[in-house]
């Protein structure tokens, strides 16, 4: 789950403590929170920069194709980068993003909390922020941010559909959800309205 990402950030650390010099943080509590919330922080302005990143890209300003999404996304935040041909679960999980996306756009424009501790204390004076005129933004609760919702959906969908995207009950929702991103471009001009189609399950007859 993206929404603790910091907490499997911390495992590997805690894992590799003796390559990447942390024995004096680990076994020490102080420290050890200290790394925490730095890490908190950290993980919290990289979730915020994916959820732009995919906020952009269905902008009809500044959309960009699936493929080139993926990856451009790949490149960005995978482990390594990208080294040959992407799988085509890159895409599928783009894609499914990009229709929560869509499906809730009033979450795209707001940060999330930023991790930081009530109990952390410095001594520097909180810096000023400077004032940006743009859409409705702010910060929001933990779990009621997009990610945190996107977490939510998603364990919805396992629960459906069960772990694997193979599985043969996600083939027909990431078959319409793959044809009705693809639809959503096909011939708009950066700047047009974009049309979205309904993604709600189909009823029997």
């Amino acid at each position: 789950l993206l929404s603790t990402m910091h907490a499997d950030v911390l495992v590997i650390l805690k894992e590799r403590k003796k390559q990447l010099d942390l024995d004096n943080i680990f076994g020490v509590p102080i420290r050890e929170n200290k790394l925490t919330s730095v890490l908190k922080r950290a993980c919290s302005s990289v979730r915020n920069a994916f959820r732009q990143d995919i906020r952009d890209s269905i902008d009809p300003a500044s959309f960009v194709e699936l493929d080139k999404f993926t990856y451009a996304l790949a490149s960005k935040y995978k482990l390594g980068g990208v080294a040959g041909e992407l799988s085509d679960l890159f895409t599928i999980h783009a894609a499914l993003l990009r229709q929560f996306a869509f499906d809730n756009p009033d979450l795209l424009w707001n940060d999330e909390a930023d991790g930081k501790d009530d109990t952390e204390t410095s001594s520097e004076p909180p810096a000023k922020k400077r004032k940006t005129a743009t859409k409705q933004s702010g910060r929001v609760a933990a779990g009621a941010d997009f990610w945190g919702k996107v977490d939510t959906h998603f364990k919805t969908q396992v629960a459906m559909r069960g772990r694997n995207f193979k599985d043969a009950r996600w083939k027909p929702y990431i078959d319409r959800i793959l044809a009705d991103d693809a639809s959503k471009f096909a011939g708009i001009v950066p700047g047009a309205p974009v049309r979205v189609l309904s993604l709600e399950e189909p009823t029997a007859p």
